[in-house]
């Protein structure tokens, strides 16, 4: 295990990420299911084993989240605030708020969780 984690730009689960992709690629809705598919075959597991917020509440190493400028202003860091939130914690993300570790991080949007 880990003594402490760092994620940057995380994803908490590979839809959205993969649609993208998808899309960026120009690939078919046939061509993107092909390409799940074919993951989870290879990797033996559904594509919801993949869910951090789903894996994470088991996760108990201190976490220190560093989200992606990109997106809208509205979106921007929703996957790493769900991910701090639903880390070591279970049951998910319901409870307190996770804690900016400092001033400059609070401008770049980072957030950590200790054990």
């Amino acid at each position: 295990m880990p003594t402490a984690s760092v994620l940057v730009a995380p994803s908490a689960e590979l839809a959205g990420p993969a649609a993208m992709f998808a899309k960026t690629l120009g690939l078919t809705p046939r061509v993107a299911e092909l390409m799940r598919e074919r993951i989870e075959q290879r990797v033996g597991k559904p594509w919801s084993a993949f869910d951090v917020t789903m894996l994470a509440p088991a996760l108990s190493a201190p976490l220190l989240v560093v989200p992606d400028r990109v997106g809208t202003a509205r979106c921007r860091g929703q996957h790493g605030r769900l991910v701090a939130h639903s880390w070591g914690r279970p049951g998910g993300g319901a409870g307190d708020p996770v804690s900016r570790p400092s001033p400059g991080a609070a401008r770049c949007g980072a957030w950590w969780r200790r054990s």
